[in-house]
């Protein structure tokens, strides 16, 4: 594993690792803009399709944007199979970045041509948040090192998923609310109560996949939770091959928790960026003080 203390530290910082953080970035901020786009078909257009229908149309008119409705559920799963598929690459780069700044022993699942394509698609680009991606946790041993920043990465997405998690249902119950209200001040023809009924078809669609999806993420940010907050209790107990066996497993849940998780916008994360970093560095220092 690591030869001392601040080897995650100094590893996490070398040129070729700070490239592949930028490239993970650039990767989960490609399926970010999906994820925008996927908001945008069942989402927008569909609420632009029902604000349309409060409005006095042709039968033409109202059946066409009754078919839109439809070809963009279609459309919508498209996307999504896209968003999917550019996750799981982020999520490989950042499993890329993991095993070699905590000097793990596997590249199991690792995959070099992604990486090397991802690497080579972003060699331009440039992130700022790219240095010291973990914290410094000096005087303290090596696989308790690896296993405090597993426990950012759990802490952060726990975080900031409960947040995102509020303001996307409140956003999508205000929508969900002004087609019922269209729903029942609209008293025209059956075939226009019946668009209204399709055009909400979409979001609907989004709203189930995003429970889905935020309920799975909640499962198994429970079990990753459930086994760091084990091997926090009994940390000072276990034997290194013990520890070591312990965070190996936690990391394999991490990576696969990355390759389907719900993306969160960039605006959203850097909203709660100043917290978050505020209150990891709160924690580091604390455990920290606690070892010394």
């Amino acid at each position: 594993m690591i030869k001392n203390s601040n080897t995650v530290y100094e590893r996490q910082n070398q040129p070729e690792m700070q490239a592949l953080i930028v490239a993970q970035h650039f990767a989960y901020t490609s399926a970010k803009r999906w994820v925008l786009s996927l908001f945008f078909i069942l989402v927008i257009i569909p609420l632009g399709i029902n604000v349309a229908l409060f409005f006095n149309l042709s039968d033409t008119i109202i059946g066409i944007l009754s078919f839109l409705s439809i070809i963009l559920l279609f459309v919508g799963e498209i996307v999504k199979s896209h968003i999917e598929n550019t996750k799981a690459k982020a999520a490989h780069l950042q499993q890329k970045f993991d095993l070699f700044v905590f000097d793990m022993n596997s590249n199991i699942g690792i995959d070099e041509n992604i990486i090397a394509e991802a690497m080579e698609k972003y060699s331009k680009k440039d992130w700022y948040r790219k240095k010291n991606w973990y914290q410094n946790y000096e005087n303290i041993s090596e696989l308790e090192t690896v296993f405090y920043c597993q426990k950012e990465n759990i802490d952060w997405t726990g975080n900031l998923a409960k947040r995102y998690c509020y303001f996307l249902l409140s956003i999508i119950s205000l929508i969900f609310i002004s087609f019922f209200i269209n729903l029942i001040v609209n008293k025209s023809s059956i075939l226009k109560l019946l668009s209204i009924l399709v055009s909400a078809i979409p979001l609907l669609s989004y709203g189930l996949s995003s429970y889905k999806k935020i309920k799975h993420d909640n499962k198994e940010l429970i079990e990753l939770d459930r086994l760091a907050k084990e091997i926090n209790s009994n940390i000072a107990v276990m034997s290194e091959r013990e520890l070591q066996n312990k965070i190996y497993i936690l990391q394999t849940m991490i990576y696969q928790f990355r390759k389907t998780k719900y993306l969160i916008p960039d605006w959203f994360e850097c909203k709660f960026y100043p917290f978050l970093q505020a209150l990891e560095k709160r924690t580091a220092d604390m455990r920290k003080n606690r070892n010394r």
